[in-house]
């Protein structure tokens, strides 16, 4: 009895087998991301303080072990800091990943040095101000230096809004140069520095007319500053959302698309404002 062997159908079966191994893998990969993601995101989204969301996404994590792999944990952070970065958000919002953060706080101290941390979250100056204020992250030297020599898009430097954090250990000559360029910002600027910092907005007074779209008295402001409707906002040292940090030149129809506010966009649009192809941009992030 002959087996009649043939080495190339044997082989030709190998390779279906393990391509279909591999899809298998790839499949459960993307099914397990997808499941984390929207666990994610319903956790986030609901308007709720909701525990069953938050338990439902724990489990999630626990179910795929990012808890027991660094490299896991450090893609979770990213995705966060992706969502954190670029999602409509709140104050409920930023609760909600803070106390993702907290709850995790352990394993990041335990998976990641100093410096690691600072470079996981160093997009989002609200979440790092957070781990700042916890002692999740410390201010060493290799920290400061990196925040004294950070320089943001729109040209400002990180180190005015993280000065108390590195305060103590700036020396005189350096403490009294960003304390000066702090105070050439605005003279009183630390009366309302602290809030300023956790509210991470624009804290310019037109700025917050159109966040909450006041349009009575933006109207009044632009009419008797003779505020042109072509303005572009200024660019402020509390501001922490990375999308209106790297686009530089905001007008105020682009910050008001940015934010919803309807009326406002009215009222410039029909006051002549120049429409350009970057609402699309401001608009999709909104």
């Amino acid at each position: 009895m002959s087996l009649n062997f043939k080495p190339e159908l044997y082989q030709q079966n190998w390779q279906n087998t393990k391509n279909a191994f591999k899809n298998l893998d790839v499949q459960q990969y993307v099914d397990e991301k997808v499941k984390l993601y929207e666990a994610l995101l319903e956790f986030l989204e609901n308007p709720d303080d909701n525990n069953d969301d938050f338990q439902n996404l724990i489990t999630t994590i626990y179910q795929q072990q990012y808890e027991k792999e660094p490299e896991k944990l450090e893609h979770f952070f990213q995705l966060l800091i992706s969502i954190a970065n670029n999602h409509q958000s709140g104050k409920l919002f930023y609760k909600k990943i803070m106390q993702i953060i907290e709850y995790y706080e352990d394993q990041i101290d335990k998976n990641f040095t100093n410096i690691k941390i600072f470079d996981i979250f160093k997009s989002n100056k609200i979440l790092l101000l957070f781990l700042l204020e916890n002692g999740v992250i410390t201010i060493d030297e290799i920290i400061k230096n990196e925040i004294m020599t950070k320089i943001e898009s729109n040209g400002n430097k990180f180190c005015l809004f993280f000065y108390p954090e590195i305060k103590e250990i700036l020396g005189n000559e350096n403490d009294q140069i960003i304390k000066n360029e702090l105070l050439n910002i605005d003279r009183k600027i630390f009366e309302y520095y602290e809030q300023k910092r956790h509210d991470g907005e624009n804290d310019s007074y037109i700025c917050n007319l159109i966040r909450h779209d006041l349009v009575d008295e933006f109207v009044s402001y632009v009419n008797q500053s003779n505020y042109s409707i072509n303005s572009e906002v200024k660019p402020s040292i509390f501001e922490t959302n990375s999308f209106l940090i790297e686009n530089q030149n905001t007008t105020l129809i682009e910050y008001a698309t940015f934010f919803g506010s309807i009326q406002i966009f009215h009222f410039l649009r029909m006051s002549g404002a120049k429409l350009t192809e970057r609402l699309w941009l401001y608009a999709i992030h909104s």
